[in-house]
This record gives structure tokens, sequence and C-alpha cells, in this order.
């Protein structure tokens, strides 16, 4: 059983708007804000709209995401204290949380879906590299998981795609350098310099 079997059991269980159709269509249309991870936010944010509406409590989006968050993020104290006194079962809300990884095991080995995005200028470039540093966050996580070290996802795979600048070697992501095209800190880069700026200290 794969972890994309996670998405599928709990679609069974529990009334979400985001169906696997769904899902493959919004990762496939190349939109930034449905990467995975964007994807994976939406979907825990769902279960737990969902086990609110089942117990009659109407939130807004907003609230409902930031509790999400807290949930993720494992800053329980409040959240947690507040759900269980809506009386949400917080065990069962998390154990149908997802990681982006699911998400990606879901769409690519139980809908098989191979993705291809259009070229499109910078957009392509900024998609397509995300994609790879989230498909080497995902070979490493496997390694990790089979090395049976830790339990599984407790050790997190985070890869560090970036760049640091040639004239003040400040480091930032690489899609940071797509987007904005010069330096956080020194201003280097097409938008703002042309020539680079001799770092400081340097013989």
């Amino acid at each position: 059983m794969t972890k994309g079997d996670k998405i599928r059991r709990v679609l069974e269980r529990r009334d979400l708007d985001l169906t696997g159709e769904e899902l493959e269509e919004r990762w496939l249309n190349d939109n930034d804000d449905d990467s995975l991870r964007g994807l994976a936010l939406e979907w825990n944010c769902q279960v737990l709209d969902c086990s609110l509406r089942d117990q009659g409590h109407l939130l807004d989006t907003e609230t409902v995401r930031t509790k999400t968050k807290n949930l993720i993020d494992k800053e329980l104290s409040m959240t947690e204290s507040d759900l269980q006194e809506r009386g949400i079962d917080l065990e069962s809300v998390l154990d149908d949380f997802v990681t982006y990884q699911t998400i990606y095991s879901y769409l690519t080995l139980v809908r098989g879906v191979e993705y291809e995005p259009s070229p499109s200028g910078k957009s392509h470039a900024i998609s397509t590299l995300s994609r790879a540093c989230t498909k080497v966050e995902l070979m490493a996580q496997s390694k990790l998981d089979a090395r049976d070290i830790f339990a599984e996802g407790e050790l997190t795979a985070d890869v560090d795609c970036g760049a640091p600048c040639p004239s003040c070697e400040a480091r930032a992501s690489l899609t940071y350098w797509l987007v904005e095209e010069h330096c956080p800190q020194c201003g280097y880069g097409k938008r703002r310099s042309t020539k680079p700026i001799e770092p400081k200290g340097r013989d």
C-alpha cells in the first residue's frame, strides 16, 4: 500500500470539496498556488473544516487556515484546546492530514498522472524548478524512511535550492532569483544593477 492510498481512503470517509479529479486538474495547470505543498495545505484545511462543520461550527476560511497551520507546525496549545472545546476529534483530524509527498504519490502512483509543463517563459522555469526540488526532496525522504532510523515522517527532508549572490555572497532561493532578478541584500542583478559590486572586506 502506497502513501497515495491514504488520499483515496480519506475521500471515501469525508465529504471534501477537493476531489481526486480536482487535485489532478489543478496540479497540471501550472498555477503557483497549486503546487504540491499548496494542495496539501488546502487538503488539510478542508479536513479540519469538514470536522468543524460536522460539529455545527462554521468558521471563516482564514481562521481555519490559521488553525490548520498551527496543527501542522505543532503549535497545539491554544488551537488544541479550542478545537477540543468545539468537540473535534483531534487525533482523527491529524490522522487525515497529508504531506505534499502523499499528494505526489497519490497523483503519480494511484492516478498515474505524468506532469509535463508547457513552456511559458519565466513561469515555466519557476514551475519546473519547484517540481525538480520537490522530486529531490521526495527521493531523499524515501531514503530516510527506508533506513528505519526514525518513525516514518519524523525526520523530514528539506532541500535548499538556492544560490549565492556573485557580488556580496548573500544566499537566496533559486525561485527568488528568477522572480526578483536581483540580490535581496546588495541589489545586484538585472533589475537594479548591471555591474557586480565588489564585496566589502575582500582582498
